[in-house]
Parts: C-alpha cells; structure tokens; sequence
C-alpha cells in the first residue's frame, strides 16, 4: 500500500507507505518527503514517521484505525508549499517523528 501527494510546488511528495518486517512483527506504517518521482527501495523506512500498533495481542492496539493491509491508517496532505499535514491514531507506538524534513514544517494530529 503506497499513497503519495504531491506539493503545491511540484518540487516533493509525501508518501505513506507499508512496511513488514516479519512474521513476529505487526505491519508498520511509514512516511516519507521526498524529491517528486523518487523511487523508495525495500528497505527504506519513513524520514517524517515511523509509527506501528504495540502488538496484536495488546488490548491498546484493537479497535485503531488501520490501512488496506493492516497497519496503523496515517495521512499525509500539504497545506501550502511549506507545510505538511500528518495524520495518525493515538495509541501506537512512534518510531520516528519529525518537525522538519527539507524546510518543510510537518504539523501532527492524532485520529481516535
């Protein structure tokens, strides 16, 4: 599962992208800003956030809003050319999130 928008100025896109990494692992769910029309590699993980649920079995992680393949639903939207809006459940567990990626200023909100 891969979304992308695309910056007013043509020049980045923000990408959520899926990754899995294992059998004994949930799916995590990552974001990235990257030039317009770069391509991610297998092993690349989110440069803005990181974020996966605890663990199936933990009573935190039923009932979060999740993706087309399981893992934590985040969106990404751009409100101007230098701001990016971010979306993402309360309740799971961030690996990564952060304020500015190429002088753009990334604004967090949480979805219960």
């Amino acid at each position: 599962m891969v979304t992308a928008d695309t910056a007013p100025t043509h020049e980045y896109q923000a990408i959520v992208f899926v990754r899995n990494c294992g059998a004994t692992t949930t799916f995590g769910t990552h974001v990235s800003i990257v030039e317009r029309g770069a391509r991610l590699d297998n092993d690349d993980v989110g440069n803005i956030l990181a974020i996966d649920a605890t663990c199936c079995l933990d009573p935190r992680s039923r009932g979060l809003p999740r993706n087309s393949v399981g893992g934590p639903l985040a969106t990404a939207r751009w409100h101007g050319p230098d701001t990016l809006a971010v979306t993402f459940p309360s309740g799971v567990r961030v690996f990564r999130q952060a304020l500015v990626q190429r002088g753009v200023r990334i604004v967090y909100s949480t979805i219960e």
